[in-house]
């Protein structure tokens, strides 16, 4: 999550720390979090009147159990110019009159080491991310996107802006981002424009996932005008005493009857039982938390049972 002010990401911070095992927090707003840990940053970006809300945040991550990554260490400058003099510090060594810009290379590994957990489990099909946070990270988004090819190789979704709301500035904004790698996928909002900007992309060959699904309709039109995948978000209806599992059979039965390709990905799964729900529903994809992930591959009898084969071996062939 990157950004520059904590005051503007709190709630989202605080929505994604009851749904991930780990956060890992770049951009302006870290200095704020150095800052509450009685860390010196400098004349770096920092909201010191927003400290507490800092605090109450790394609270929360420990009493959940998620790991709330900051970065290690940090590009830093005496002015905010190209050709200032820069060199790159370990974030608990941020000299005064000095500025941090950017997260170093050490965090970039230690950010990608977290992405290859997961992948290197043979599980992970693609991953999200979004043009507008990394930007906001001051790097390079086709930089980045070329880092995650190399972790990972499928499907990569970059979003249109939020406040692209025309269906002519989003197809501008899709054929940039197809550009980058040819397992861009753009994901467009499920809106009239919307559909208007998919039936035009999918001529083109360029690969949509229509997101905000929350009726069988949305999925069935999104999937008319040409979306690669649909994404019906199965956990937010949960939140509001609506089976979102429904919605997930519904639009399979549907898509079923009629031959339709779309694929579906089921977004916000919150738990296991959930990935088993949707894949008998007939979903092809899920978004998944990694914490989740792991709740999957654990069980208690595996456990015992890998215990009671150790100490069987043990016995008979020694250490």
């Amino acid at each position: 999550l990157g950004g520059k002010k904590v005051s503007d990401k709190i709630g989202v911070i605080d929505s994604l720390l009851d749904k991930v095992d780990t956060l890992m927090i770049g951009g302006g707003m870290a200095y704020t979090f150095f800052k509450a840990q009685g860390y010196n940053v400098g004349n770096s970006l920092c909201e010191v009147d927003k400290i507490n809300l800092a605090l109450e945040a790394m609270e929360k991550a420990k009493q959940k159990g998620v790991k709330l990554l900051l970065p290690i260490d940090t590009k830093i400058g005496k002015e905010f110019k190209p050709d200032t003099e820069s060199k790159t510090v370990a974030w608990t060594e941020i000299p005064d009159e000095w500025e941090g810009f950017d997260i170093g290379e050490e965090s970039i590994k230690m950010f990608e080491e977290e992405i290859k957990k997961a992948n290197d489990m043979g599980i992970i099909c693609g991953v999200t991310t979004n043009p507008s946070l990394i930007a906001k990270e001051g790097r390079d988004f086709k930089e980045v996107i070329k880092e995650i090819t190399s972790i990972v190789d499928g499907a990569i979704s970059g979003e249109v802006k939020a406040t692209t709301v025309s269906a002519e500035d989003m197809i501008k904004e899709a054929r940039e981002i197809a550009s980058i790698h040819p397992n861009m996928v753009v994901k467009i909002p499920m809106t009239n424009e919307g559909l208007k900007a998919v039936k035009v992309l999918s001529k083109e060959g360029i690969k949509t996932n229509v997101t905000l699904i929350f009726n069988p309709t949305q999925a069935l039109f999104a999937a008319k005008a040409g979306a690669t995948y649909v994404s019906p978000f199965l956990g937010r209806l949960d939140d509001i005493a609506t089976p979102g599992i429904d919605l997930i059979r519904t639009i399979s039965n549907i898509f079923k009857i009629h031959n339709i390709k779309t694929e579906i990905i089921c977004a916000s799964v919150r738990n296991p039982i959930h990935i088993i729900d949707c894949a008998l529903a007939g979903a092809d994809i899920a978004t998944v938390p990694y914490k989740v992930i792991e709740q999957c591959i654990k069980h208690p009898l595996t456990d015992a049972g890998i215990e009671k084969f150790k100490k069987d071996y043990i016995a008979v062939f020694g250490e």
